[in-house]
Formats: structure tokens, C-alpha cells, sequence
């Protein structure tokens, strides 16, 4: 593992985002007998986790800015070598990636609070306030040339497509769309709910489609189920 890749993971308190994830969880969905993660468990996990991804981070090919760099080691390295140790220990792969996504959005939360506090004293407006929001991110980590960006117009929401996304390009080829689209891509729902919002989506390229359509639309509550907008209106 490189310098680099070193300090990054560890910028991301692997250890305790684990431990407060996963300690007092039952080790298996199915087999309550298997009983429960224990700190000594995770520890276990982050050293397999670090070896896999010291393993994968050196067959990640250059990426040509360093938003997408952070994103394909972050959501797709780390999460594909975070999965691998858990398949060992036996989990169910289901379960497995449940798991991932809860460890994921305990990071994601930070960068997306971290949004909401640049944002918050400069705009009330519920609408323009996740706009801002939406667009730091954008600028970084989900910039270009990496993520490839088309925006559409929209008076109510911050609407776009993105047409290339590192992260899926380096998941899906790997037989793992199921790990890119429930423990990355559905975080985005929280995260417009974090910022007082709600996510409209029109599908992704983990699911297969062209490209991933995004509506973030400011001051309206939650959905009781995920809003999608029709993936051929996405234009």
C-alpha cells in the first residue's frame, strides 16, 4: 500500500466506523446461533480489509483527477476489500453489503454535514440551499473529467445526469453492481435528506442504464418509498 493510500484510509477512522457499525450485530441474518460482532471480530476485519485493499489499490488504473481518485479507493476499492473480508468470515453476501452501506454512510454523513454547515449561513432558501449543497459536491469529490456531467435545467431542483462514473467503472466489471448500487449510489437518498431535501432518480449505470439521472429537490420531505422519475425523461 502506497503512502498515499495509507493516509487515506486512515483519515477515515476504519477501525472505529467498523466498531460502531458492527459490534453488538448478529454475525449472520439468517443464524442468530452465530451470535454477535464483537470488537475483537472487527479488528480481525480491518487487518483482512487492509490486506485486500493493498491487493486491489495496485491494479487501479490512473484516474485523471483527484476527486475521482478519492472516490474509486474510497467507494470502490475499499468497499470491494471490505466485502471480500466479510465473505471469508462466512457472511451471507446480502448481509454482508447491508453492513457495508450502514459503515459507508457513517463516512458519507461527514462530507455531507460538512456541506451543509459551508451552506446553511449563507442560504435559507430550502431550494437554493441544496442546490449549493449539491453543487460543492460536484465541484469535489464528483467532478470532472472524471464524473462527466450533464445539467438540466429545472426551477424547482438540481437536476443532472452523470454519464461516466469512475467508482461503477471500476465495480460493476468486477461482478459487484449489487455493492456499488446499495452500499453507494442509495446513499444519495440519506444524503438529500440530510440536507433537508428529497433525491428523485431516474436509474444508474450500476443498474445498467446509460447514465445515472439525479433530481434533488429542496424542502420537500422524504418519500415513504425511493421517487423515481421516469429514466427517458431524465433530459
Amino acid at each position: 500500500m502506497t503512502f498515499w493510500d495509507k493516509l487515506l484510509v486512515r483519515s477515515l477512522r476504519l477501525k472505529s466506523v467498523m466498531r460502531g457499525t458492527l459490534v453488538g450485530r448478529n454475525r449472520s441474518r439468517a443464524n442468530a446461533a452465530l451470535g454477535r460482532f464483537t470488537r475483537r471480530d472487527c479488528n480481525r476485519l480491518v487487518a483482512a480489509t487492509l490486506v485486500h485493499y493493498s491487493r486491489l489499490a495496485a491494479t487501479v488504473p490512473p484516474h485523471p483527477n483527484l476527486g475521482s481518485r478519492i472516490t474509486v479507493r474510497l467507494g470502490g476499492v475499499l468497499l470491494a476489500a471490505c466485502l471480500d473480508a466479510m465473505l471469508e468470515e462466512g457472511l451471507e453476501r446480502d448481509y454482508a453489503i447491508e453492513l457495508i452501506g450502514d459503515m459507508a454512510w457513517r463516512i458519507y454523513r461527514r462530507w455531507g454535514q460538512a456541506a451543509s454547515l459551508l451552506v446553511a449561513p449563507f442560504e435559507r432558501d430550502p431550494v437554493r440551499r441544496i442546490r449549493l449543497a449539491v453543487g460543492l459536491f460536484l465541484y469535489f469529490p464528483f467532478g470532472g473529467p472524471g464524473y462527466q456531467r450533464e445539467d438540466i435545467p429545472d426551477p424547482s431542483a438540481r437536476r443532472f445526469n452523470i454519464a461516466s462514473c469512475p467508482t461503477s467503472a471500476y465495480l460493476v466489471p468486477r461482478g459487484a453492481a449489487d455493492l456499488m448500487l446499495k452500499a453507494g449510489c442509495n446513499l444519495d437518498y440519506a444524503l438529500a435528506e440530510l440536507w433537508g431535501g428529497r433525491l428523485e432518480r431516474g436509474g444508474t449505470i450500476a443498474e445498467g442504464c446509460a447514465h445515472c439521472a439525479f433530481r434533488f429537490v429542496g424542502g420537500v420531505p422524504p418519500a415513504t418509498s425511493a421517487t423515481r422519475i421516469a429514466h427517458g425523461d431524465a433530459r
